[in-house]
């Protein structure tokens, strides 16, 4: 690996960080305002709370992905 790949990995880790903590706060914040009524007295299942892990997890693995082919496309050929 060189300073590029290096670079490329670092980039792509970052971005998938960033999407995984965004779906994750976003989703606690929905289910908040979803359950905050009444008839649901605010619980959330385990079931639910550990779906929401794993589907954190497949998010940072998939953007970290998504962004590590976009970056190597985008790379001129160097002979």
């Amino acid at each position: 690996m060189d300073e590029r790949d290096l670079e490329i990995e670092q980039h792509s880790k970052q971005r998938g960080l960033e999407v995984a903590w965004w779906f994750l706060v976003l989703t606690l914040i929905a289910m908040l305002i979803l359950l905050g009524k009444p008839d649901h007295a605010g619980f959330v299942s385990k079931t639910v709370l550990n779906w929401l892990i794993w589907l954190q997890f497949a998010a940072f693995f998939g953007v970290k992905g998504i962004v590590s082919i976009i970056q190597y496309r985008k790379q001129v050929r160097v002979s």
